[in-house]
């Protein structure tokens, strides 16, 4: 009995090692989104009366911050903390962008490689 090509794909699918390789780049991708920056503090003086301390997170854009104003009034140096913070959507979807190009990055070359593997022999 001849030998059969196997069936071909219906949905998209993937080798067990491609998976493996895309969900450690979902980790380090992850973990970089999770740490804060190495630019950890920056300091920015507003109008003379504030001064802004922002700890950035997020990879390669920082996307959000954990920022506290301090507030010095000239009269009795009172410090006074407003913690604010926010998400800039734009930068967000960046980040995603980089992280998918990444993993499709993964996934190409892993199915490349095992391809040319498999053709080889």
């Amino acid at each position: 009995m001849p030998d059969l090509p196997p069936p071909r794909r219906r949905r998209l699918q993937m080798h067990l090692s491609t998976a493996v390789w895309m969900m450690v780049a979902a980790g380090g991708i992850i973990w970089g989104n999770l740490c804060q920056s190495e630019v950890s503090k920056e300091q920015v003086a507003w109008k003379s009366k504030f001064v802004v301390d922002a700890k950035p997170y997020g990879w390669p854009l920082a996307v959000t911050a954990r920022i506290v104003r301090i507030r010095l009034q000239p009269q009795n140096t009172e410090i006074h903390f407003e913690p604010k913070g926010g998400v800039l959507y734009i930068q967000a979807a960046a980040d995603a962008l980089v992280a998918l190009a990444i993993l499709f990055a993964v996934w190409y070359v892993s199915e490349w490689w095992i391809l040319r593997r498999k053709t080889k022999s």
